[in-house]
């Protein structure tokens, strides 16, 4: 029967000293348990406004749950820059590895694309009044094939270039759009990654509203089914998230908010086409569909 006694164990730090012994489980105070599930809400909430490029809340759309805003600036554009790294050798072995790589590709395509934009000295055509690179990620993998070139691996990188006025935005498109910016890019950035490879294969593309793909309209539910890479996926706009609201600029430059019925009347290809949006700047409401489910806390 000995053997069948209880007795005091090791406590854990939250548990009370107890008075006799008997058997005690680690239980939370349900202090503790509400601090904990207040400070999970706050880490949920900054990573939501994190995620989210709108920086003031826009008047005249009633409150939408889950939503999710994406901004398109009136004289800022993005710019998505894809480039293969040849020759690479370097071992990625640990987390350090990839960090020091990354901000060795931030400085080069930072001082590539400031270089090939800002070398016009005394040239009149305009130049962009702030670079920044938002971001590079690794497109894909290293993989062993008989062919050469498809071990290279590929990254894409994210540039938020502004400037002055319209006219300034469509210098700057046209040269980013050009061969010679791609080869000059290459050239730039292979130079500050000569210990690594040389930089080809050179990409550049322009972020636009008709990136995102659209179903449905004529009466539906518009419905996200596809979202290129870069700053939009970053964000965190995926397929199924339904578009609830349009806010741009109409005609006479007064501001303009599409929702509701109207909005869904269009068709899906007709939405977000260039012909129907202007040059200003641009607003997309998206809802996720986590907010269709029920909500058995309420």
């Amino acid at each position: 029967m000995e053997a069948f006694c209880s007795r005091a164990t090791q406590r854990g730090p939250r548990c009370n000293k107890p008075q006799k012994f008997r058997w005690d489980a680690w239980r939370t105070r349900h202090k503790e348990q509400h601090e904990l599930t207040m400070a999970d809400a706050g880490s949920v909430a900054r990573s939501v406004a994190s995620r989210s490029a709108l920086k003031d809340k826009p008047t005249g759309v009633t409150k939408i749950p889950e939503a999710l805003w994406i901004d398109f600036g009136k004289n800022q554009s993005i710019w998505r820059i894809r480039f293969a790294l040849k020759n690479f050798e370097m071992k990625m072995q640990a987390e350090e590895d990839w960090r020091s790589l990354r901000q060795q590709l931030l400085h080069a395509v930072r001082v590539a694309v400031r270089g090939v934009l800002l070398q016009r000295e005394g040239s009149r055509k305009p130049k962009p009044l702030q670079i920044s690179v938002e971001g590079i990620k690794l497109c894909q993998k290293l993989e062993r094939k008989e062919d050469r070139q498809s071990e290279w691996p590929k990254f894409l990188a994210t540039i938020s270039i502004e400037t002055a006025d319209s006219e300034a935005a469509t210098a700057i498109s046209s040269s980013l759009s050009s061969r010679a910016f791609r080869r000059s890019f290459a050239t730039a950035a292979s130079q500050q990654l000569a210990s690594l490879g040389s930089v080809a294969q050179v990409r550049v593309e322009q972020e636009v509203p008709q990136d995102i793909e659209l179903e449905g309209g004529f009466g539906e539910d518009l419905f996200v089914v596809g979202v290129p890479e870069g700053r939009i996926m970053d964000l965190g706009l995926c397929e199924g998230y339904e578009l609830q609201a349009v806010l741009r600029k109409d005609d006479r430059g007064g501001d303009l908010c599409e929702s509701g019925r109207p909005l869904r009347a269009m068709a899906s290809h007709q939405v977000l086409a260039s012909s129907r949006l202007s040059d200003g700047a641009l607003r997309l409401c998206f809802q996720s569909p986590f907010a269709r489910l029920p909500k058995f806390s309420e």
